[in-house]
């Protein structure tokens, strides 16, 4: 296994600046360490990586830079040796981590330029969820006027079983549009998940019509002697640091309801045919008098969408199909009353379902 210190002189020649999380994160202080070894100043590395494991003594990321930069300093090949010998699990799961860190520092794009090419119409909501469950990325917009402007990123954990649920106990992380049901106090669950968890509705309409199983896909916190989870580490559910998830919280405020898209990959989203929103909304607007529409590319299924509208009954929700022959035609359509009950009315999909 290549050595960390390898990793890390790699990782600095193509590091570009991170902004500013809102909250404290270990990102600026390992943006610190590499900036200090791309310059070549070890001593001033090997200071701030004392800083990082210091500060967030329960991140395994600062123990193991720390002990590595201190070894390869001292010519300590024993040490060196142990560290990846004894610690190989650790080892492999932060260069894991430091890897989609990095590979998130690098992207050429930010998330406003592609947000729009996966909700194109944000509605009334005033928060979006977006989740890269490749990237191991979380992105929270909020609604200006239906600009998307970003107010918080962070890193997260997904399912160890990987991406995109299809029954219980596969362990997978599910992709589609979900909506925030409920916030669960951390001191009412187990330690395993931290300050507390906001609760999906998985499965949602679709993942029943199409025959996925499976309960209990959460947001949530991490355990407190640990700061962050390997990026492939949950049971299926999305795991953010305490802090992430105590920031978001704070900016919903009111999280019942809140949208969250589980994407697979925001680098394999396409450019949107243009043709298609218009003349799915002119279709929609026929049914709806309503000018609030929410309309989503639906992850995980090809040339599909999402349309929602709070109008009399509480929110009604439609998944679209793009038939090459005859349009767009409605698959399914739910109505979900603003109390939270939901209610189902589904119909049949005029073009088979793939």
């Amino acid at each position: 296994m290549k050595a960390v210190w390898g990793l890390i002189i790699g990782l600095t020649l193509s590091l570009c600046t991170l902004s500013a999380p809102a909250f404290e994160d270990p990102e600026a202080h390992l943006i610190g360490i590499l900036k200090a070894l791309q310059s070549g100043d070890i001593d001033t590395a090997r200071a701030r990586a004392e800083t990082l494991r210091s500060q967030f003594p329960n991140y395994p990321m600062g123990k193991v830079l720390s002990v590595e930069l201190n070894a390869r300093l001292a010519g300590d090949k024993v040490v060196l040796k142990k560290l990846h010998a004894w610690h190989r699990d650790t080892v492999r799961q932060i260069l894991a981590e430091a890897r989609l860190r990095w590979q998130y520092a690098e992207q050429a794009i930010t998330p406003e330029q592609w947000v729009h090419n996966l909700i194109l119409s944000p509605g009334q909501q005033p928060w979006w969820v977006v989740v890269d469950l490749s990237a191991s990325r979380l992105y929270l917009f909020e609604n200006h006027s239906g600009q998307l402007r970003l107010a918080l990123d962070t890193y997260i954990s997904k399912g160890a079983g990987g991406i995109g649920k299809a029954r219980k106990g596969d362990q997978r992380t599910p992709v589609g549009l979900y909506r925030i049901t409920e916030w669960r106090n951390g001191a009412d669950l187990p330690p395993i998940y931290g300050d507390g968890a906001l609760v999906l509705d998985y499965p949602n309409p679709w993942d029943r019509f199409v025959g996925r199983t499976g309960s209990g896909i959460w947001l949530h916190g991490t355990p407190p002697d640990l700061y962050a989870r390997p990026p492939a580490s949950s049971k299926g559910c999305v795991v953010l640091s305490n802090g992430a998830l105590e920031a978001l919280k704070d900016h919903l405020q009111q999280p019942q309801g809140t949208p969250v898209l589980l994407v697979e990959s925001i680098d394999k989203l396409s450019a949107a045919d243009p043709d298609t929103p218009t003349s799915l909304i002119e279709r929609v607007k026929t049914a709806s008098p309503s000018q609030a529409l929410e309309l989503v590319r639906y992850p995980g299924e090809q040339d599909m969408y999402y349309v929602a509208w709070v109008g009399h009954g509480g929110l009604h929700a439609q998944f679209w199909r793009h038939d090459p022959h005859n349009g767009v035609v409605l698959a399914l359509e739910q109505r979900l009353p603003l109390s939270g009950e939901v209610k189902l009315a589904e119909k049949a999909a005029p073009t088979q379902i793939r």
